[in-house]
């Protein structure tokens, strides 16, 4: 999805890009899209980074997927199925381990990543939603019980039977952007 972004277009130089939350998802994007060369800021709802811990059973893709934050989360790994019913058996080996990984520290690690690539995480800061600024739209957010508003603007932006919404400095809207209608 982000490369596909980049060849598209979406990622023009001198828009601020907005993740939504502190989750392993939100850590990796916002990692990626700072790697990609964007500026990118992370909103958290929690005052810290306190993920709930919990295993889950992932395929091996995702060691080579995350890198170097899979090491800290894989607990063990499974080879093999042993399969059991009505006093007969069946194995079945994987050609890869699917991994258990701990998502808390699965968490810690990409927010480690993230901060280390230049992320920018604002903690205690609850994304409320997008309110019209007559060129665009401002991100509203409430940071420590404080309502704030962005000052750069966001259109919409039909791009290969997607839509994405794009922040951009002063509400500035591509070409592309004007003459689209929504019906």
């Amino acid at each position: 999805m982000i490369k596909e972004g980049y060849e598209s277009g979406l990622a023009r130089q001198g828009s601020e890009i907005v993740v939504v939350g502190g989750s392993a998802a939100g850590f990796y994007a916002a990692t990626q899209l700072v790697r990609g060369g964007r500026s990118v800021r992370l909103l958290e709802s929690k005052s810290t980074l306190d993920p709930t811990p919990r295993t889950l059973i992932v395929t091996d893709h995702f060691r080579r997927q995350v890198n170097g934050a899979s090491g800290p989360s894989i607990v063990n790994s499974i080879r093999r199925f042993e399969l059991f019913t009505n006093g007969r058996s069946a194995t079945i080996s994987l050609n890869e381990p699917d991994l258990i990984i701990e998502r808390a520290r699965l968490i810690r690690a990409l927010a480690e990543e993230a901060t280390s690539a230049g992320v920018r995480i604002d903690y205690d800061t609850r994304f409320l939603g997008l309110e019209p600024n007559g060129r665009g739209l401002f991100v509203e957010v409430d940071q420590g019980g404080r309502r704030e508003q962005s000052t750069r603007g966001a259109w919409w932006e039909p791009t290969e039977r997607r839509a994405a919404w794009r922040a951009r400095p002063g509400g500035r809207r591509s070409k592309r952007c004007r003459s689209f209608k929504r019906s």
